[in-house]
């Protein structure tokens, strides 16, 4: 892997990232780190297939976005039928792409993930983590993370042991009154419409949905606790 500060990337399992400490400076500007999580099934035991990674500013720029792709296994009890009949119904073409030659082992795939994360949290100072299921993506990529680097945490620990905090916009969404509520999505469905030519449930999209809904809500909204 090559090593420099972490950049704009086009969706692809190989990342280039650099790790060249001496030429880095760290920005005092909050960010906000949306992460999505596509599997061959619910459980833990099913095999992980992609990561969408999307890191935007507070002022609506994206930063970075990638998708790390993850080979599926092969075993009994990798995947899950019912999940795989959904994946062959209605998003096979998909599925094709995300294990396509790309897609990586998941010790290597996850050993780049850590890689972005603390790429990112070395260069910046306040990092925010969005997701719009963080039972489901944070908590299955907190088992990945620490199953497959040693020294990890979970994700919202760098290795150095800083903890940072996460944000569910679709729940702080559903809390804004009504008519917030009802501009906000149409908003959001106008953007969804305005890429109608990527597909539904590419993590990366996915990823950068959850960016776009934190960073339509009001200021008060989008805080994340100081407890979470």
């Amino acid at each position: 892997m090559s090593t420099g500060p972490v950049k704009p990337v086009s969706m692809t399992a190989e990342l280039q990232l650099t790790r060249s400490r001496s030429s880095w400076s760290v920005s005092q500007d909050e960010v906000w780190l949306a992460l999505d999580l596509e599997k061959a099934g619910p459980k833990l035991t099913h095999s992980p297939i992609s990561i969408g990674i999307v890191l935007g500013d507070q002022h609506n720029n994206i930063l970075y976005m990638a998708r790390i792709d993850i080979k599926c296994g092969d075993k009994p009890g990798d995947v899950d039928q019912e999940t795989m009949n959904w994946w062959r119904k209605l998003h096979w073409p998909l599925w094709k792409q995300l294990q396509g030659p790309s897609a990586l082992s998941p010790e290597v795939a996850f050993r780049q993930f850590r890689e972005v994360l603390e790429n990112i949290y070395e260069q910046h100072s306040d990092v925010y983590l969005l997701t719009t299921a963080p039972a489901f993506d944070l908590g299955q990529l907190d088992y990945y993370d620490t199953l497959y680097n040693e020294k990890a945490k979970g994700v919202r620990y760098a290795l150095n042991g800083r903890r940072y905090r996460d944000m569910n916009p679709a729940e702080r969404l559903a809390a804004l009154p009504i008519s917030e509520q009802r501009r906000i999505r149409v908003e959001l469905a106008n953007e969804q419409e305005h890429h109608r030519h990527q597909q539904r449930h590419d993590p990366s999209y996915d990823a950068l949905y959850a960016y776009r809904m934190a960073m339509k809500l009001p200021s008060h909204a989008r805080r994340p606790r100081p407890n979470s």
